[in-house]
């Protein structure tokens, strides 16, 4: 057990050093390719990213995590996390459209200015693929599945970091190519997670486990939003 322990401790531990050398490699990428502005928007983005991913699906995936070990069978934990997943996938696609929708004033409230709703609109997607790509992740850590946890993160971040290489400095596209790479590194690794998950979802949808989730996880929200608020 102990053994088990530290080599799971370790697989969990890379994705957030490799993380964080990617970060800071990609710091000056963004300020040699970026304007002032350029950068402002993106930050602004990434924190309503950050929101946007603690309260739209409820934070669903924190039940999943309290309640994957007390299911008595196997199709009881297909169950929970499919129900999940599609709630979640429902969330986000309503999010996404109700957002693009009213682009323009909210990137005039968020951005400065209408003329960023192209911009906005992008955003928004990146934000709803993160948001389904952290619960497909998580599921990895409720199966104790650390080395495939792992490895989808620093796919993920590896692609990521190319392509805003590729993008925003080779091909010059700057702002839209940072968004263009966090979605098409996200959208990949979305389907990495679920192709090598695909025994733990299915077509199905538990309206009794969904209760049971998202009674543990929306007091969860508040807390959720008040570490957000601390940090920014």
């Amino acid at each position: 057990m102990l053994r088990q322990l530290f080599k799971d401790s370790f697989f969990y531990s890379l994705p957030a050093i490799f993380g964080q050398g990617v970060a800071v490699f990609l710091i000056p990428l963004y300020t040699r390719v970026l304007s002032p502005a350029d950068y402002g928007v993106l930050d602004l983005l990434l924190m309503f990213g950050s929101l946007a991913n603690l309260v739209v699906a409820f934070e669903v995936s924190q039940g999943v995590a309290r309640f994957h070990v007390e299911q008595d069978s196997r199709q009881g934990q297909i169950e929970l996390a499919s129900t999940a997943l599609w709630f979640s996938v429902g969330c986000y696609l309503l999010f996404l459209g109700l957002s693009w929708h009213f682009a323009e004033p909210l990137a005039q409230w968020l951005l400065g200015s209408s003329e960023r709703a192209g911009i906005f609109r992008e955003g928004l997607l990146m934000i709803s693929i993160h948001g389904i790509y952290l619960l497909l992740q998580n599921q990895f850590r409720w199966e104790l599945q650390s080395r495939r946890y792992a490895f989808a993160n620093v796919l993920t971040t590896s692609l990521t970091m190319g392509g805003s290489v590729l993008l925003a400095w080779y091909l010059e596209y700057g702002l839209h190519g940072i968004l263009l790479a966090r979605i098409v590194g996200e959208a990949i690794g979305s389907i990495f997670c679920a192709w090598r998950l695909a025994g733990s979802f299915g077509f199905t949808f538990a309206l009794p486990k969904l209760k049971t989730m998202l009674w543990f996880s929306v007091p969860l929200i508040p807390s959720s939003i008040s570490v957000f608020v601390s940090l920014y």
